[in-house]
């Protein structure tokens, strides 16, 4: 796993952890660093860190992480979620990629709730916990799959209501500051690229990465928004 090193531009921010899930370029998690915030990144990819295997024991001995965080990002893999796929719905029903992919989420909302605080007596002490977390992902069928997720309300967003020269219809789920990254959306927003997606270059793996990159506008507005 990598720990962020950027320049603290805020003294106060580096008792804050904040863990990235699925950030295998950084690009969401940046603006943390560059504030100074302590940034764990966690990407199968880069350190053969699999969310399959989170467990109690898993997250407290094998990875040695912090008894406490300040916020959870998580990009969650969208292969199987995704409606521009839904053609291939039926196989990868029929075929366990879905089921797969199902317990990636539930991991991942196994995480969360990990890192909820609830107990008075720690809060008291001065160890607030998990200030907001995030799952992201383009539209897509996870609320049919996963109904609890709509307890979590949705937000959407495209990436040039930021400033990103480009569409992508996302929805975020969480607990966050809706109202505050409602707020930073330009308006009106930037005139798209068209087929900005569509056209990207690359095959297989890489294409799929760059097609995943957290647009860095987004970013900035969601750091801004959820301190």
């Amino acid at each position: 796993m990598t720990h962020g090193a950027g320049k603290v531009m805020t003294l106060n921010n580096s008792d804050k952890v904040i863990i990235s899930l699925f950030d295998r370029t950084g690009t969401w998690s940046q603006p943390y660093v560059d504030a100074g915030y302590q940034v764990i990144r966690i990407d199968k990819q880069i350190e053969g860190i699999d969310v399959h295997d989170f467990c109690v024991e898993y997250i407290s001995e094998e990875l040695d992480l912090p008894p406490f965080v300040h916020g959870i990002l998580a990009a969650v893999p969208c292969t199987e979620f995704a409606v521009s796929g839904s053609s291939h719905f039926k196989a990868k029903d029929a075929d366990g990629r879905t089921a797969k992919a199902l317990d990636l989420l539930d991991k991942t909302m196994a995480f969360v709730e990990y890192y909820t605080v609830t107990d008075q007596d720690v809060i008291d002490d001065g160890f607030p916990g998990l200030q907001w977390w995030v799952f992201e992902n383009p539209v897509n069928r996870i609320g049919t799959l996963r109904p609890w997720v709509k307890d979590f309300g949705k937000f959407y967003f495209n990436p040039n209501d930021y400033g990103d020269p480009y569409t992508k219809k996302t929805e975020l789920f969480g607990e966050f500051n809706r109202e505050g990254l409602e707020a930073l959306k330009m308006k009106p927003p930037v005139e798209p690229i068209p087929n900005y997606i569509r056209d990207m270059k690359g095959t297989g793996l890489e294409r799929q990465n760059a097609r995943a990159v957290t647009p860095p506008g987004f970013c900035q507005a969601w750091f801004e928004a959820n301190p």
